[in-house]
């Protein structure tokens, strides 16, 4: 596989801002970046051109391969969402490991999952942590979302918050009665932002355990023991963003299904993280 840069449609993207949480023992680094949707936005570099100071642009970061598969994508906003969301992943591992962007080796996992190739575990990290690395992203409207950790499995949702007419429908029917009784109590002016901090978690902690969106609605098991959730401080105003971390070994023996009180550690009040 050519791992060079391509030539192909450039998408740009803001210097990503950071984030980041303790989980078991492990950091969490967390990157949102701003996707430019501008067109004719010039031919931004990765060293700090296009939309701004440590701006990123697309053909300085993803493979050939990448560029192929978008192509295959029918919308252009699918494209650029793509494009964008394999950018700032590739940029992201490439500082954990031994070689550029481009060369990062990429896979699809269980449930379409990413996730680095065979022979990204022989790549020497920069770290030397012996630990495999694992990672994941999400985009919405013009935010892209990556986490990256060593040593547990991460999942990361990112969401425009919009008024949609079947939030209470949705939520009658993949919500917890936990996760309901959380709702029930939050006063209008906060719902929306409530739901969407619930959706954006159990989005996450599906991706991070890679059972995929079928899974949405299974009951989970109390935050704390076997996954830690955290509300991404970086996402952008009008924006969800939650990030999960479970335990690599899978373990959830003993832990219990969520309950409200789990909620309330695992979410702030609502509002927060919306601006």
């Amino acid at each position: 596989m050519t791992t060079s840069p391509t030539t192909g449609s450039e998408v740009l993207l803001s210097a990503p801002r950071a984030d980041s949480f303790t989980a078991f023992g492990r950091r969490v680094e967390i990157w949102v970046a701003h996707i430019d949707t501008r067109p004719g936005t010039g031919t931004g570099t990765g060293t700090g051109t296009g939309t701004g100071t440590g701006s990123l642009s697309s053909r300085e970061l993803i493979s050939r391969a990448d560029a192929e598969q978008a192509a295959r994508i029918g919308t252009p906003g699918g494209r650029m969402r793509f494009t964008a969301g394999r950018a700032l992943a590739r940029w992201a591992l490439a500082a954990h490991l031994d070689c550029r962007p481009a060369e990062v080796p990429l896979a699809t996992g269980r449930g379409g999952r990413p996730e680095l190739a065979a022979q990204g575990r022989q790549l020497r990290m920069r770290e030397q942590n012996p630990e495999g690395i694992d990672f994941n992203l999400s985009h919405s409207g013009d935010q892209v979302a990556v986490a990256v950790a060593h040593g547990v499995r991460v999942g990361i949702d990112i969401e425009r918050v919009i008024d949609r007419g079947n939030a209470a429908g949705l939520a009658n029917r993949v919500f917890s009665e936990a996760e309901r009784g959380l709702l029930a109590r939050t006063p209008p002016p906060g719902y929306l932002v409530r739901w969407y901090q619930i959706w954006t978690m159990r989005e996450a902690y599906v991706k991070a355990r890679g059972t995929g969106l079928s899974g949405i609605a299974a009951e989970l098991p109390d935050p704390g023991t076997a996954w830690l959730a955290h509300v991404v401080g970086a996402a952008a105003p009008g924006y969800a963003a939650t990030a999960v971390a479970c335990r690599e070994d899978g373990r959830t023996e003993g832990c219990g299904e969520v309950r409200e009180e789990g909620l309330d550690r695992a979410l702030p009040r609502a509002g927060a993280g919306t601006h």
